[in-house]
C-alpha cells in the first residue's frame, strides 16, 4: 500500500525487504534492485545510495555504468 501512493520510502522499504527477506518477503535481489531504483527514481537518497553500493557489488570491474536496458528489466520485474 505505501509504494502504490509513490511514496519513494516505500519504495525503499520494500527493497530492504526484498533483499533480507523480511516481513514475509521472499528474499530476492532483483526485485530488491528494481524497488531500489523506483525509490531512487522518486527522490529518496537512501535509496541512490543503496543502488550505488549494488551496482559496485554486482558489475564486473570493467563495466561500472548502467545501461538503460539493465534499469528497464529491473523495473519490469516489479510492473511499475
Amino acid at each position: 500500500m505505501l509504494a502504490s501512493t509513490q511514496r519513494p520510502w516505500g519504495y525503499y522499504d520494500l527493497g530492504v525487504a526484498y533483499e533480507h527477506g523480511y516481513g514475509g518477503a521472499v528474499q530476492d535481489d532483483q526485485i530488491a534492485w528494481a524497488y531500489y531504483l523506483k525509490a531512487a527514481e522518486l527522490g529518496s537518497p537512501e535509496a541512490h545510495e543503496q543502488t550505488a553500493l549494488n551496482a559496485i557489488e554486482i558489475l564486473p570491474d570493467s563495466a561500472r555504468e548502467l545501461r538503460y536496458d539493465q534499469i528497464s528489466d529491473a523495473l519490469d520485474l516489479i510492473q511499475i
